[in-house]
């Protein structure tokens, strides 16, 4: 995480997890596809799932992480928009 002294540095640090946000939802969403393909062929998805899992996941750090710059723009009185 930056220095929360610095806002440029914060300011790119959000933009930068906003974008990863922003490919999670694609990438998810892609995979999601994937899976109810897979399931309508009646071919094994499990590969398939596991990765879906995995994306949610990192998805869910991307969103803590976005939390927590949130939580330290507050405290110096920066706004920033999911």
């Amino acid at each position: 995480m930056t220095d929360p002294s610095n806002p440029k540095a914060r300011s790119q640090e959000l933009a930068m997890v906003e974008r990863h946000i922003a490919m999670g939802k694609r990438v998810i969403a892609q995979q999601e596809a994937l899976v109810k393909r897979l399931q309508d062929k009646g071919v094994d998805d499990d590969q398939a799932k596991r990765t879906l899992d995995q994306f949610e996941q990192t998805q869910r750090m991307h969103l803590q992480h976005w939390d927590k710059l949130l939580q330290t723009s507050d405290k110096d009185g920066g706004e920033a928009e999911r």
